[in-house]
């Protein structure tokens, strides 16, 4: 079952989205956009609804580290996707274990609006997701620096990473769509080794 709840906000009652959830045995997919107004208790609840999900996508949210641990305890080894966007500000133990908890199986992680993950956490990320197709750290401005390996990526965006001064990405042999835009601070370089070093 696919679940998609597009405008929670004030006028959403959220025993209503209690519902919704309890109408499904099985969620494989859930997209939750306006996530402004859901509390930590009722987070933990659609997270506990949808533990066998493959795809995730909370919205317009914003997360401290307790609420982003919740999301990532609530999901198994089956996650192929993980979609956080809205403002999160983690603290550096959070950021390594949401690094550790990427798997094999992820193909794509957005992480947008995470104003704390750093060059070095992206690194873990990459590590531990070595199958991603299509990553996206968008308005993450404290990365300055990025040094990976993507073998099987195709989508990457980095767009409005402000102190961004430098990508170092090899084996991009599959990728497709490069973001940059906005980067104000990246360095000129030729884009050749902008990718190779």
């Amino acid at each position: 079952t696919i679940v998609n709840v597009v405008d929670f906000g004030t006028n959403f009652q959220t025993s209503n989205l209690r519902k919704i959830l309890k109408r499904f045995d099985i969620i494989k997919s859930l997209t939750i956009d306006n996530c402004t107004d859901i509390d930590n208790k009722l987070l933990a609840d659609i997270v506990a609804r949808a533990q066998g999900a493959n795809a995730i996508d909370f919205q317009n949210l914003f997360s401290r580290d307790l609420r982003t641990l919740i999301i990532l305890n609530g999901f198994g080894q089956q996650l192929q996707s993980l979609k956080l966007s809205g403002t999160s500000f983690l603290q550096k133990e959070t950021r390594t274990f949401l690094a550790s908890c990427m798997t094999n199986v992820l193909r794509v992680v957005h992480l947008n609006g995470f104003r704390t993950i750093d060059g070095e956490d992206i690194k873990g990320i990459f590590a531990n997701a070595p199958n991603l197709e299509e990553a996206s750290f968008e308005d993450c401005t404290q990365v300055n620096v990025v040094r990976f390996e993507a073998r099987s990526l195709r989508r990457l965006s980095f767009a409005r990473c402000v102190c961004l001064t430098g990508i170092h990405v090899s084996n991009l042999s599959s990728l497709e769509n490069l973001d940059i835009s906005n980067c104000r601070s990246l360095e000129a370089v030729n884009f050749n080794e902008l990718i190779t070093k």
